[in-house]
């Protein structure tokens, strides 16, 4: 699904709700299916859009999408280091088991 990153001025309005609903609605479709990706993208745009709103970065209605947005960019460096990290033991078992026939041989 493609979502408009276009600001509907400052989010103001009905049009801006129903924006920042359709992200929400997104965002949470994408948790779901575990596509972290999709929802880091869409977060980055909801975050930017409720801080346009109240025009404050700090505002209260910035908390939750701010901590859904460092949860899913958490989540997305765990993906991406277990990869590598899979690798790393999976080339130290090899190696301590390689080792441990060379021993055995002698």
């Amino acid at each position: 699904a493609v979502v408009s990153t276009q600001s509907t001025g400052g989010g103001e309005g009905e049009e801006g709700e129903r924006e920042l609903a359709t992200l929400q609605q997104q965002i949470a479709r994408y948790f779901a299916v575990r596509d972290v990706k999709g929802a880091v993208s869409h977060l980055e745009t909801l975050c930017s859009l409720v801080a346009d709103k109240h025009q404050d970065e700090l505002h209260a209605e910035c908390a939750e999408p701010y901590y859904q947005y460092a949860t899913a960019l958490l989540e997305l460096a765990r993906e991406e280091n277990q990869i590598l990290g899979e690798d790393k033991i999976n080339q130290g078992t090899e190696e301590e088991e390689g080792e441990g026939e060379r021993y055995l041989v002698l």
